[in-house]
């Protein structure tokens, strides 16, 4: 249905990178259409495709050169911003310091974007919003699949706190988690 790769191939690219470079800084960013069922539900699955694919579409010109774009599943997309990957020589590229505000800015223009116009694009009646949880690494995680995870523990806090939510992972989401499945 849209170009970018898969779960997968995001995961193995990404292993890739933590086993080239050491301790590298990088951003996974989780993105999901908020209430997209209702879509198909109410206009049905060819305009619930034209969404994803316009969406898809929309994300892969905000994003910067060298970005990774990924399709996880349905109206779940992934972002990995990798400074080093844009190279020094370009100015937009973010400095190691300022990967959580590239990554955060990098969502927010996605979601203006997604808000602004998405709706005159397709003829659809809707506001579309979009949720993000991102996971940084400058704790020098090298498991591809635990970035994954805290990207999308992320965004499970982002979309508990409401639609066009941003988080990004902190330790506490994930004894959280652990703390309710003890108690239950």
């Amino acid at each position: 249905l849209t170009t970018p790769p898969n779960r997968l191939a995001s995961e193995q690219w990404l292993q890739g990178v933590l086993d080239r470079e050491p301790a590298p800084d990088l951003a996974v960013i989780n993105l999901d259409l908020d209430r997209f069922q209702s879509i198909n539900d109410s206009f049905g699955q060819a305009s619930g495709d034209a969404v994803i694919q316009q969406a898809a579409a929309m994300l892969r010109q905000q994003l910067p050169a060298g970005a990774w774009l990924a399709r996880l599943e349905a109206d779940e997309f992934l972002v990995i911003l990798h400074p080093n990957r844009q190279g020094s020589d370009n100015p937009s590229a973010p400095a190691a310091s300022d990967l959580a505000t590239e990554a955060e800015a990098a969502v927010r223009r996605f979601q203006e974007t997604i808000q602004r116009g998405f709706a005159e694009r397709l003829e659809l009646p809707l506001r579309l919003t979009v949720s993000a949880g991102a996971s940084l690494n400058p704790s020098g995680v090298t498991c591809a699949r635990t970035l994954l995870q805290q990207a999308n523990t992320a965004l499970m806090e982002a979309k508990q706190r409401g639609q066009a939510g941003y988080c990004t992972y902190s330790e506490e989401f994930s004894q959280a988690i652990e703390w309710r499945l003890h108690l239950e």
